[in-house]
């Protein structure tokens, strides 16, 4: 209630204005305030015992706090049988370990650690690399820029349009890449599955590029040992992250294994007995 009386705005026009000013961090990279348009979301938040914030005008509903473990659960989970709906998050998690991870894996292989794959299929990627003028590290910076380019398109465009113009963009500009011999098709399919993984994620959609980013640069210079850095400064970044008082990371961090039943495993009825019960604490 304080932050929201001491935000000083001539007018707040939607409910993100709110978002900036509630936020615990001053640039925060990954976002310890939740937001919904979904009705039954909203209620189910508050159930567990979350405060919702309605803008009046707006159809974006904030929630706080906001933990980790919700971007990698869904409100159609409930719907689906629990064995395919806990699959599904376990493939959520691996999409985002992918979407961070797997650009700067693919150089770290190519340019410091060749050993490490398979003879047949290294014979395979040199092959396809054979004409490229390019070092893998250009390749992979220069298609994954071309993927945030033809999305940001996407997103500024009206919707019918704009994913049109996504899919056929993607598709022309990937393959003229690889006939005019700017990017190889191993890139591409690197730089395309890490670019949709990261839509499985969409609260850490515009994160999951500065950190991707940063990991390729640490995998370019150091290769296995700049990753392996990477993985652990994220998770002490995330476990000495707090979201109004609730670590981030709960219930991985500090861990709880109550929280395990609704966390990443899936099991309808003991979910909906113990969810909330560390919130409302």
């Amino acid at each position: 209630m304080t932050k929201l009386q001491s935000i000083k705005l001539p007018g707040i026009i939607d409910s993100g204005y709110i978002e900036h000013y509630i936020e615990e961090t001053t640039h925060p990279l990954f976002s310890a305030v939740g937001n919904s348009e979904k009705p039954d979301k909203i209620a189910a938040k508050i159930l567990e015992g979350r405060i919702a914030i309605v803008c009046d005008g707006s159809p974006v509903v904030l929630t706080v706090p906001y933990l980790f473990v919700e971007s990698i659960q869904s409100a159609e989970d409930y719907l689906k049988t629990p064995y395919y709906a806990t699959f599904i998050r376990f493939l959520r998690l691996s999409g985002m370990f992918l979407s961070f991870y797997l650009p700067a894996i693919y150089i770290t292989l190519l340019e410091h650690h060749k050993g490490a794959i398979p003879f047949e299929l290294y014979l395979t990627i040199a092959k396809a690399r054979k004409a490229m003028p390019f070092s893998v590290f250009t390749e992979i910076i220069t298609v994954l820029l071309i993927f945030e380019l033809i999305r940001e398109v996407g997103l500024r465009m009206p919707k019918a349009i704009g994913d049109a113009v996504s899919i056929v963009g993607g598709i022309i500009l990937g393959d003229a890449a690889i006939k005019a011999g700017i990017a190889s098709a191993p890139v591409i399919m690197v730089g395309s599955l890490t670019v949709i993984s990261s839509f499985m994620n969409p609260p850490f959609m515009n994160s999951t590029v500065l950190i991707r980013l940063f990991n390729i640069v640490l995998a370019k210079l150091f290769g296995i040992v700049g990753i392996i850095f990477a993985i652990l400064f994220l998770l002490v970044f995330l476990c000495q992250k707090t979201s109004y008082g609730m670590p981030y990371l709960s219930p991985f961090a500090p861990v709880k294994p109550e929280g395990f039943v609704d966390g990443l495993l899936m099991i309808p009825k003991n979910a909906l007995q113990h969810e909330s019960t560390e919130l409302k604490k």
